[in-house]
């Protein structure tokens, strides 16, 4: 079996995605509700936007793609071991490339609006992988499937919570797979440490995209207390009228609904994060993330101490820390944040530093897994 094969073949399918999505005229309403009709601008503005979401996808497999190569070479895998994790993590978001042809959005909730036959992009990916030749032997495919249809909450699946006590650089896994799609214990063990890592990595790449790129800082949050404009007004400080323009109201018509506020002349006092999310953070404590979307106060701030809390708390390989600890990212990372925000960020980013990264560490040192 040849990386560089599948590789290929990888490429092809995404070629093939953006091939779709160039052919394609948006005539429909999309998922979101956006009407589109055959304009040639908004045609072009949407073939644009899908064309970069498997842009960024592809950017995000391969950085994952170098982080699972420096994995390999700490814990020592078998030649034929870490040729497999990497087919496993360059194919684990292949249902993302073929969501963006007929979706705006990389939200799984895309499927449900849709009536599609599955339910996420992991469920989509796992149909993709296994019914399509990619070069990959075929006894590597059943496990190699696993870990792209689980990979987005495998603790779901007993089976694929196995943990390893030995020294990994044991397993040879020629000697395990069969093949078959009905897994044996040893392949359920296999599959286990495939999911666990792909998982690991990707949570690390996810929280790398969300606060270097910073798409998370927006222009304007969401008052989402249905009150009156002139109540909304007085809270944030900020004139009816402005609001009133910059969410296109007619005041005359106006019902009680999401107010997007802008910041451009907020006082970012108001944007202080509210002890219910510190509490949660510090307690590893978080209610389900639909609930916090309902609370009035959810915001990007907010959101980003949820961000470094789950995603740092889930981690589970000791060597994955390791990196990030070594790649000095965390601090990196809030470094990268506008100066207007730092402060509102500094005690989750402290904290995720010393605590959930450092101190973890030295709790663990020798081990396999957290």
């Amino acid at each position: 079996m040849e990386y560089l094969d599948t590789y290929d073949s990888y490429i092809k399918y995404a070629h093939l995605c953006e091939e779709k999505i160039r052919k394609s005229i948006f005539l429909r309403e999309d998922v979101k509700g956006l009407s589109i009709s055959q304009n040639d601008d908004i045609n072009e503005l949407v073939c644009n936007h899908r064309l970069k979401m498997i842009e960024s996808k592809i950017a995000h497999t391969m950085r994952m793609i170098n982080e699972i190569i420096k994995v390999n070479e700490k814990l020592g895998f078998d030649i034929n071991l870490q040729e497999v994790l990497k087919i496993a993590v360059l194919y684990h978001d292949i249902g993302r490339l073929r969501q963006a042809t007929w979706s705006n959005t990389f939200s799984d909730k895309s499927y449900i609006y849709t009536n599609s036959p599955f339910i996420n992009h992991g469920e989509d990916g796992y149909n993709i992988f296994i019914n399509n030749d990619f070069k990959v032997d075929r006894k590597y495919v059943p496990v190699i499937g696993m870990s792209i249809l689980y990979h987005l909450d495998h603790h779901k699946i007993a089976e694929l919570n196995y943990k390893y006590s030995e020294e990994l650089k044991t397993i040879d896994i020629n000697r395990i797979v069969t093949g078959n799609f009905i897994l044996n214990e040893k392949e359920w063990q296999i599959a286990s440490l495939i999911v666990q890592l792909v998982a690991d990595i990707d949570k690390i790449d996810i929280l790398y995209q969300h606060l270097t790129c910073f798409t998370f800082i927006q222009d304007y949050i969401e008052d989402k207390s249905k009150k009156s404009l002139d109540e909304i007004s007085v809270y944030w400080g900020i004139s009816k009228t402005e609001i009133l323009e910059y969410n296109n109201i007619d005041e005359k018509n106006y019902i009680p609904q999401n107010i997007k506020i802008p910041l451009k002349n907020l006082d970012l006092s108001k944007l202080r994060v509210p002890d219910f999310y510190k509490d949660c953070f510090y307690n590893n404590n978080w209610p389900s993330l639909a609930e916090l979307h309902e609370r009035e106060d959810w915001n990007f701030l907010t959101a980003m101490w949820w961000k470094l809390g789950v995603f740092l708390n889930q981690i589970e390989f000791y060597v994955n820390l390791e990196n990030i600890n070594d790649s000095n990212l965390i601090t990196k990372l809030y470094e990268s944040v506008p100066l207007d925000y730092q402060e509102l960020l500094k005690d989750a980013f402290s904290y995720s530093d010393e605590i959930l990264v450092k101190k973890r560490l030295k709790e663990n040192r020798g081990k396999i897994y957290l």
